[in-house]
């Protein structure tokens, strides 16, 4: 049974990216980027629904709708996005993993809905982008990135980066503690079996703009890092 519930889910995926993402593309050159966000995250939603995926959100209250942050969520599979996308209420852009923008119909959709790639072995192009990340604080546009930089490859929250706690201090933005489980058990890494499951996003206490400001980064690592874990429920 769990066989032909994966392949289920498979097909309204495939469904989904066949369809909405081409669909996005398209209607970007067309409608303004925030109206065609709040569309995309109503296609999250009903993606997730239709693959039996239970959704469970906690702390969205504690964001100001009218305030830019920088999320720091942790880094569990390809879902990340869309359950990240479909529950916070923000317009956020994300700092991505440049190979991403070369997939087929993924890349020109993650490109044009004004995704940042960055390369995590090149220290130079790195830089480059969070200059990019830099720019869309100062505009007013949340950014989403995931400070442990690659996916877990065991369920468990890996170490942090620094580069991520730097870009915060650079713009001076509040900083977004966000814990998400189920993802692991959703779709891991090295498996194409897709198990439908309760997915939880938690949103931790708000880093506030003045201890970004002032805080050593690499205690500033460590403060978000601790939060994560607390918020984290292992798969």
């Amino acid at each position: 049974m769990k066989y032909l519930v994966s392949a289920y889910c498979w097909i309204i995926l495939g469904i989904f990216l066949l369809t909405m993402l081409p669909f996005c593309i398209v209607f970007s050159y067309i409608i303004p980027m925030k109206r065609l966000d709040d569309f995309l995250k109503k296609s999250f939603r009903l993606l997730l629904k239709l693959m039996f995926v239970k959704v469970k959100v906690e702390g969205i209250e504690k964001l100001d709708i009218n305030k830019s942050y920088v999320f720091m969520p942790n880094h569990v599979s390809f879902f990340d996005p869309v359950l990240i996308d479909s529950c916070i209420p923000h317009f956020v852009r994300a700092l991505e993993v440049e190979k991403h923008f070369h997939w087929p119909i993924y890349g020109s959709f993650s490109r044009r809905m004004g995704n940042i790639p960055i390369d995590n072995k090149n220290v130079r192009e790195s830089l480059k982008s969070i200059r990019k990340a830099e720019d869309c604080l100062n505009q007013g546009t949340s950014i989403v990135i995931f400070p442990e930089a690659a996916r877990t490859v065991d369920g468990e929250v890996q170490p942090f980066k620094r580069l991520p706690f730097l870009l915060a201090q650079e713009t001076g933005k509040a900083i977004v503690p966000v814990g998400m489980s189920g993802l692991f058990t959703l779709m891991p890494k090295k498996s194409l079996l897709l198990k439908p499951t309760t997915l939880k996003l938690k949103i931790g206490d708000i880093i506030d703009e003045e201890t970004v400001k002032t805080t050593d980064s690499k205690i500033l690592l460590e403060i978000t890092r601790n939060e994560v874990l607390r918020l984290f429920e292992y798969k």
